[in-house]
């Protein structure tokens, strides 16, 4: 196992993730790649303004996210790889999957973060159908 997947977003679930990930890394000596996506579209009536501030502040948390995520591999001695993608969070960690060709993707069952609609179960329901990949599910 050379290359690993590892998507995640902002929630409780995602330490999980990260631990798995690492684990995998560590005892394959693999190259691990994390993944946050960062959605472009938002339900509700904001106008033009409104939607670009909440886009960029979402781009910023998921930022943190994955910097926050690339010091736990480092602590451990791990080499890391981010990416952040913005979309639907699905369509984008299969795209990414698609370029790396990772030997598995690593994703929660669900998401309880503070966009929680975006990285519920279908995204890693869709990830499991629709990957060319092994997916590792962890809960």
């Amino acid at each position: 196992m050379k290359k690993i997947l590892i998507a995640i977003d902002n929630s409780p679930a995602s330490k999980k993730i990260l631990s798995a990930g690492a684990s995998l890394a560590k005892k394959y000596k693999s190259k691990a790649t994390i993944v946050a996506v960062a959605p472009t579209s938002f339900e509700g009536d904001l106008n033009e303004n409104e939607a670009k501030l909440l886009k960029d502040a979402v781009i910023i948390r998921t930022r943190v996210i994955l910097e926050d995520a690339a010091v736990m591999f480092k602590r451990v001695k791990l080499k890391i790889n981010t990416v952040l993608r913005e979309g639907d969070p699905a369509a984008e960690i299969l795209l990414l999957a698609k370029e790396i060709k990772p030997d598995i993707i690593i994703v929660g069952s669900t998401g309880k973060g503070k966009i929680k609609r975006f990285f519920l179960g279908s995204v890693s329901r869709k990830i499991v159908e629709l990957a060319k990949f092994s997916v590792l599910v962890v809960k």
